[in-house]
């Protein structure tokens, strides 16, 4: 499996159970190889990156930069400079692990973080910069953010946890989704509209100016498969990797504002546990095939994700299927009598959905 853009091609190999174990990258005419070890709990154990051999060739007999992880029983890592609290939120990731980017790419340093009860963000230091976060009456979105005191307040539309438009002292920032529902241009307190260009991963990964006279595209960056920068100076503030789905990545030590969660791409990890257990291969991986799964809220969907990284049912389905979860043995001593009686009701025009209510109503009528 392979893809190529205009300054970049890659090639990609996959163990047997669907985790990426190597890529064959080639960028600026020269091929690094990267090749990711796990264990059975798919936790990175090494990364092992060769860079080209003879003529900028893919090679696996140059020498490695090599980087291992180790980790408890409960899938934290345990190398030196972490540390956690008791509910296994890491308050602390060592400089390392922890590269700024945009306008933060300056800044080095251990990075630690502070959370609210809920366990999203509420705070970050690093190398005497400092981020904090408000979060909005239901305590799952962000409401400001706090960047070394210049403070940004986000505006919802709708449902999800990306800002219909932002606003600052600076003026307000509208962000226009397309026809499928990713972010599609900005507007900025000028007036100035400026496009942005994703990827078929949903990377932004150039600007445009909306304008018939434009000959070309204002500026171009681009991720590896985890989410690094390539060169990290040159980063987005805000959208870049997964940026159509805005995650952003406006805060410390390169993190991405990954829904509830904060995601690491230096390591492939969040840096709090699954809020819905068994949504990836651990409690802090993320897919361990990140180019052809997401994880945009940080929690796992019971149907994936919308384009706009919202649940994809999360009204109806999300309920049955916690519903479901909670009576899974009931469920099983019922099945055939489910099972028959959600094909009658798939069969009389619910679908799937007249199925799962047949389901659930008739395991609901056996608890009685």
């Amino acid at each position: 499996m392979g893809q190529s853009s205009p300054q970049s091609g890659q090639v990609f190999a996959f163990d047997g159970a669907g985790r990426l174990t190597t890529v064959a990258d080639t960028y600026s005419s020269a091929c690094s190889t990267r090749v990711y070890g796990f264990d059975t709990d798919s936790n990175r154990t090494s990364l092992a990156s060769y860079p080209a051999g003879t003529g900028g060739v893919c090679s696996t007999g140059t020498t490695p930069v090599t980087v291992s992880g180790s980790f408890d029983g409960a899938d934290r890592i345990t190398s030196t400079g972490y540390s956690y609290d008791t509910l296994g939120r890491t308050t602390t990731v060592p400089a390392v692990d922890a590269s700024g980017i945009g306008s933060h790419a300056g800044t080095t340093g251990a990075v630690t973080v502070g959370y609210y009860a809920n366990d999203m963000a509420a705070s970050q230091t690093q190398g005497g910069e400092s981020v904090s976060f408000t979060l909005d009456p239901a305590q799952n979105r962000i409401a400001s953010q706090s960047d070394n005191g210049t403070v940004t307040v986000n505006h919802y539309d709708d449902g999800t946890d990306s800002p219909a438009y932002t606003s600052s002292t600076a003026g307000m920032v509208r962000n226009v989704p397309g026809i499928d529902g990713t972010l599609a241009a900005t507007i900025d307190p000028a007036g100035t509209v400026t496009l942005q260009l994703a990827n078929l991963h949903g990377d932004l990964v150039a600007t445009a100016p909306d304008d018939p006279a434009a000959t070309g595209i204002a500026s171009y960056s681009e991720s590896t498969e985890y989410g690094t920068p390539r060169v990290a100076a040159a980063a987005p503030d805000s959208y870049g990797w997964l940026g159509a789905h805005q995650r952003s990545t406006n805060d410390l030590a390169g993190l991405t504002l990954m829904g509830v969660r904060l995601y690491n791409p230096t390591t492939g990890r969040f840096l709090t546990t699954d809020p819905i257990p068994g949504g990836n291969d651990n409690a802090y991986t993320y897919p361990t095939d990140p180019i052809n799964k997401l994880d945009p809220t940080g929690k796992w969907c019971l149907l994936g994700h919308n384009p706009n990284g919202s649940c994809r049912g999360s009204g109806v389905w999300n309920k049955i299927w916690n519903w479901v979860k909670n009576r899974w043995h009931t469920i099983q001593h019922y099945g055939l009598r489910c099972f028959v009686g959600g094909a009658a009701g798939a069969t009389r025009g619910g679908g799937w959905y007249g199925a799962a209510v047949w389901c659930v109503s008739s395991v609901a009528a056996s608890e009685v």
